[in-house]
């Protein structure tokens, strides 16, 4: 498959929501990271976390036959108000990945991929309440937050893309 039948399809995929994701935590653990978030919003079992992929600016390049194509994209976390199940922002984090992942074909034309290595960094952090994190804190954080964003790239992986071959 070359670079340009691959970004077309990831792309593709993105656009449609296929890529997006929604995790929960608790408020304990969020408070770790975004400092007087229970004081703001209480104590809460489950905290929804939205992840979506910025597909502008991503790229894919196939450097040799190994099957690891190497991807750079932003991604978007957007955290969300525990209150009554809320679509409400109270921070947004927008983060860089670039990722080697191992393609493999399945023989039900099933695109599936693992992720080798990644690197991730911070490009902006919006916090909506009052809290002493900055992006300068999250960026110190990164590596705790990182195995997040594995995660999430390997279960997208996993699942697959069908390709639309007869």
């Amino acid at each position: 498959m070359s670079e340009e039948s691959l970004q077309s399809l990831v792309s593709s995929t993105a656009k449609l929501g296929w890529l997006d994701s929604q995790r929960s935590t608790t408020s304990e653990r969020l408070n770790v990271y975004l400092d007087g978030f229970e004081d703001a919003f209480g104590e809460h079992d489950k905290v929804r976390i939205v992840t979506k992929p910025d597909t502008e600016g991503a790229y894919m390049n196939i450097a040799d036959d190994d099957g690891i194509v190497t991807m750079g994209s932003a991604i978007h976390m957007n955290i969300k108000n525990p209150f009554y199940n809320s679509d409400q922002d109270v921070a947004s984090v927008k983060l860089k990945l670039v990722a080697d992942v191992q393609f493999r074909l399945t023989n039900k034309y099933l695109m599936k991929g693992n992720v080798v290595n990644m690197e991730s960094s911070v490009q902006s952090f919006t916090p909506y309440f009052r809290t002493q994190t900055n992006q300068m804190v999250m960026k110190t954080q990164m590596a705790l937050i990182s195995p997040y964003f594995s995660e999430y790239l390997n279960t997208l992986g996993d699942a697959g893309i069908e390709l639309p071959l007869p």
